[in-house]
């Protein structure tokens, strides 16, 4: 029992620093003076197209991990969406592959960002996301390998898919894919419609959010792997990496390019010191994380990189105020207005 109070002890230190428990996370709680986020897609952002309209250009896109701060590629596709460009396969891993699916699935930039308007994100965590629950709950930790239950994101995304006709990947609208992990087989699984095509799409999207330790795991079996060793244990698709560049490698067509969509936060920045212990496991976290998003920038060079900040939001800020949510949409809708500014004068 000592040695399993000592494990649980070690497990919710390795939480803490990986989601950036701290004071700061609780900021901007209180809603904006200057009205809801619903409020500002009504009066700035949700508006009629102008009359004039680019050239339409058919893209691929991929989408990184990032969770709530995910929202920011929300304000990316409807910029894009003004200027002309329509995707023609989207994938993502994560928090990112929900919103691939909603676009697949028939949604528009518009409808989208109604959608996280609307969407209530802390009724989807049953708990409170602060430091002293995660000590009084770890036998919660313990029964299920995770603290809280993704039945009820589950349930919402397999709502909005209904509502479009969409179950499986055979039902979408366009190709997708998503990324998530086999701890069983320690491998990454790609899913789509060649694939996968009888799965469902919002039970591959619960596989591809669930944040180790955070969200719980999800039992499946693979039909393509023998009988006898089909049984998988799947997580977070950001394990190996935040962003799967590779998802269209094998697509050449000189007419139609790929965007790939990077999110990166304040704790990004290079230090110079480490305050304590925590900070220290941090920079650790955040030096193998860099890599691997640098190593697959590298190896996928035909992929137009639009980097974008989430600023100080976290991955679990799901109690995120309208001030935020308001931000990371104008933060993603001017980036990608810049970016194609510059893309356009070079093709």
């Amino acid at each position: 029992m000592r040695n399993r109070h000592r494990l649980l002890k070690a497990l919710v230190f390795i939480i803490i620093c990986l989601f950036n428990f701290s004071d700061s996370y609780a900021q901007d709680k209180a809603d904006s003076s200057t009205g809801t986020f619903k409020d500002f897609l009504e009066n700035f952002i949700i508006r009629d197209y102008r009359d004039k309209k680019p050239q339409r250009i058919k893209a691929n896109a991929i989408f990184s991990g990032g969770g709530i701060s995910s929202l920011v590629l929300s304000g990316a596709i409807y910029a894009a969406d003004e200027e002309g460009i329509k995707f023609k396969r989207v994938g993502g891993t994560s928090a990112g592959a929900v919103l691939a699916s909603l676009y697949a699935a028939g949604y528009t930039p518009k409808e989208i960002a109604q959608i996280i308007s609307d969407a209530n994100f802390k009724s989807f965590v049953q708990g409170d996301i602060k430091f002293p629950y995660f000590i009084t709950h770890m036998d919660t930790l313990a029964r299920n390998y995770a603290y809280f239950n993704s039945e009820s994101i589950y349930v919402w995304i397999k709502g909005l898919l209904a509502k479009k006709g969409v179950s499986t990947f055979k039902d979408l609208k366009m190709p997708l894919k998503i990324v998530a992990t086999d701890i069983f087989h320690h491998r990454r699984v790609i899913f789509d419609r060649e694939k996968y095509p009888d799965m469902e799409v919002a039970e591959v999207l619960r596989m591809s959010i669930a944040i180790p330790l955070f969200f719980n795991p999800v039992e499946w079996n693979d039909p393509l792997l023998p009988k006898d060793n089909s049984k998988c244990l799947m997580l977070d698709g950001s394990i190996f990496s935040t962003y799967p560049s590779d998802l269209f490698s094998h697509f050449t067509e000189k007419d139609v390019p790929t965007f790939g969509f990077i999110l990166i936060d304040d704790e990004r920045k290079d230090v110079n010191s480490v305050s304590d212990l925590v900070d220290f496991v941090r920079q650790i976290i955040n030096t193998t994380t860099i890599f691997h998003e640098s190593e697959s920038i590298k190896e996928a060079s035909y992929v137009y990189n639009v980097t974008i900040s989430s600023g100080s939001v976290r991955s679990i800020q799901f109690d995120i105020s309208e001030d935020a949510k308001k931000a990371l949409f104008d933060t993603g809708y001017n980036k990608m207005k810049d970016y194609l500014k510059e893309w356009r004068k070079r093709h």
